[in-house]
C-alpha cells in the first residue's frame, strides 16, 4: 500500500537535500513512519564536500497505539537515543571532540526528560491508558 509522504524539515550539513520524509497521517500527527535516504559516501572536489545518498530507503517505524487499542510495533524514542548515545561515545573514543561531548550531554538530557515525562504520565494516570 502506497502512503503519501511529506518531507521532514532539515538537512544534514553540508547537504542541502532533504533526506527524511514521514508518512502523512493527520489523525496521529505524522509522527510514526519515517523514510531516510542513507548516506553512501562524501566526495571532495575543489575543497567542497558533496554527500552522495544511496537510492534505497531505510524505514524507521516508531511504536504506535491506535485508538482501538491495537499496537503497531516499532522503536521507542529512547531506544533510538540510546543507540545514538552509544555510537557517539564510541566514536568519541576514536576521535575526541568537544562537539561530541556536547552531543553526549544533549542525548543524556533528552533521555532524562523522557524518563520524567513517563513519570509525569504515570502520576497523572495517563500512562495506564497505554498499557494492556
Amino acid at each position: 500500500m502506497k502512503h503519501k509522504t511529506i518531507p521532514v524539515e532539515g538537512c544534514v550539513f553540508p547537504s542541502t537535500l532533504q533526506t527524511i520524509s514521514v508518512v502523512e497521517d493527520p489523525k496521529y500527527g505524522s509522527a510514526h513512519t519515517y523514510f531516510v535516504l542513507p548516506l553512501h559516501e562524501t566526495i571532495k572536489h575543489n575543497d567542497k564536500y558533496t554527500p552522495v545518498y544511496a537510492d534505497d530507503v531505510i524505514t524507521i517505524q516508531f511504536v504506535q497505539r491506535l485508538e482501538d487499542g491495537q499496537w503497531i510495533s516499532g522503536i521507542q524514542d529512547e531506544q533510538l537515543a540510546y543507540i545514538m548515545l552509544d555510537r557517539t561515545k564510541k566514536l568519541n573514543e576514536k576521535s575526541p571532540s568537544a562537539w561530541n561531548k556536547i552531543k553526549i550531554k544533549a542525548l543524556e538530557l533528552f533521555l532524562y526528560a523522557c524518563k520524567f515525562r513517563i513519570k509525569e504520565r504515570i502520576a497523572n494516570n495517563k500512562f495506564t491508558q497505554l498499557v494492556k
